[in-house]
């Protein structure tokens, strides 16, 4: 069982620390995609501390950095709401994108650095990226990244998803 690609999987985020979406088959029918080439604003659920809110702030100005500008904070920028929720967990698990109900959920000890490329990884998902392996190329979508910023490679995947984005 894979935890972001079940429904409850927030209950197996905070039980199986080292386990990761990936592998099995799933049903995308299932699944919510936000639409990058439409404004997607991150709700923060309560509460949510000022450093998270900082690290919220500091993913999508990541994104943003790499031409993604349809990710924002504001609540009159769009009709897409993407949760985003901070729960205590297992140290070494940082984040999951749950499909099924289109919600982030972050590890509430994480700070600094690896808390905005965590929140910057998830929000990835939430726009269709998929895990890409690290021998294959530094992203910010290899498993486990806690230091890879979004970059050209994850801009160029995006890109070819989304074909309404459009080339810098």
């Amino acid at each position: 069982i894979k935890p972001a690609c079940v429904p409850g999987a927030w209950l197996l985020f905070a039980l199986f620390p080292l386990l990761g979406c990936g592998g099995a088959a799933k049903d995308p029918s299932n699944e919510i995609v936000y639409d990058p080439c439409q404004p997607v604003v991150i709700v923060p659920g309560e509460p949510t501390e000022p450093f998270q809110q900082q690290g919220i702030r500091t993913a999508i100005e990541l994104w943003r950095e790499v031409g993604v500008t349809a990710l924002t904070l504001d609540p009159s920028g769009g009709t897409q709401r993407l949760p985003i929720h901070f729960k205590e967990a297992a140290y070494l698990f940082h984040g999951i994108y749950e499909p099924s109900n289109g919600e982030v959920r972050v590890n509430s000890k994480i700070t600094d650095r690896a808390l905005e490329v965590t929140i910057a990884h998830e929000l990835g998902h939430a726009v269709g990226l998929l895990h890409i392996p690290n021998a294959e190329r530094t992203s910010v979508m290899n498993p486990s990244n806690s230091t890879v910023a979004p970059n050209a490679g994850d801009e160029k995947q995006l890109r070819e998803r989304w074909s309404c984005l459009s080339p810098p």
